[in-house]
């Protein structure tokens, strides 16, 4: 029942707080656009056939780095998954690096 808000409640509207959060870094990332678009290019790319994974992983593993950790695409609602996505893909700079390396040895 909307009668004991002002207006019946017409232009009563509470914004979550996690949602403005969320607009106001993701305002902040703007400048960083074309950076996290490449970012989430090589992740979809990487994860995009189970033979580019798999090889990937190799990588990983060759270059000694942590096989544990996973890859994870970024959601659009969720500005914490861009950050998790940036660090892991650091993370696997090393592993990226020497996957290009052996594509580009192989053509």
């Amino acid at each position: 029942n909307n009668i004991s808000f002002p207006l019946r409640g017409e232009y009563f509207h509470i914004c979550c707080g996690a949602h403005i959060i969320n607009l106001m870094v993701k305002n902040g990332m703007n400048d960083m656009d074309d950076t996290i678009s490449k970012i989430c290019d090589n992740v979809k790319d990487v994860r995009g056939s189970p033979k580019r994974l798999h090889n990937f992983k190799q990588c990983v593993k060759a270059m000694g780095l942590d096989e544990k950790k996973s890859l994870n695409y970024d959601v659009l609602t969720q500005w914490n998954s861009t950050f998790i996505m940036s660090r892991d893909t650091l993370l696997f700079k090393d592993g990226f690096q020497h996957l290009y390396r052996v594509i580009l040895i192989i053509h």
